[in-house]
């Protein structure tokens, strides 16, 4: 049963940043085609169209399948849904979960699932990698967590 949902927060940089690689290689992609970037050859241009396909597709598929798209608490775990799988926690693995600094964002040792500067929630474990995750809604997500895992103490 699901007791709490948020999604990610996803920043204006972030945004920018994911999408600059993509938007330059459907450029470079136009260019070819309208022949404002000159090539060799034609079989050149087919190729290197091909190749900037291929790897826009790469690109976004990995897009799919590493950014989050919502935080679930559960009665027993807490799931960080991605693209292609689940990411799963016991509460009974958690030791605490707080507010983070902005700089656990870029640099942290453990897991990043963050997607904003600002709302930034550490999740610590009591073995293994801690994690940090960007809710929407941080501060309603840490009170519904600690909620969670002092019930599933009881």
């Amino acid at each position: 049963m699901i007791i709490y949902e948020d999604k990610p927060k996803y920043d204006l940089w972030g945004k920018i940043i994911l999408s600059f690689a993509p938007s330059l290689m459907l450029l470079l992609v136009i260019l070819i085609e309208s022949g404002l970037l000159q090539t060799d050859s034609e079989e050149e241009a087919i190729i290197a169209k091909k190749v900037l396909l291929a790897s826009l597709l790469a690109i976004l598929i990995l897009y799919w399948i590493i950014l989050p798209r919502k935080y679930e608490i559960h009665d027993d775990v807490l799931k960080i849904v991605l693209g292609a799988f689940s990411y799963k926690i016991r509460l009974e693995d958690l030791a605490e979960v707080r507010s983070a600094e902005k700089w656990k964002a870029l640099a942290y040792r453990g897991v990043r699932f963050t997607t904003s500067t600002k709302n930034i929630v550490e999740i610590r474990k009591k073995k293994g990698l801690s994690i940090v995750i960007s809710p929407q809604n941080p501060e309603i997500f840490i009170e519904n967590l600690n909620k969670a895992m002092r019930r599933s103490v009881m």
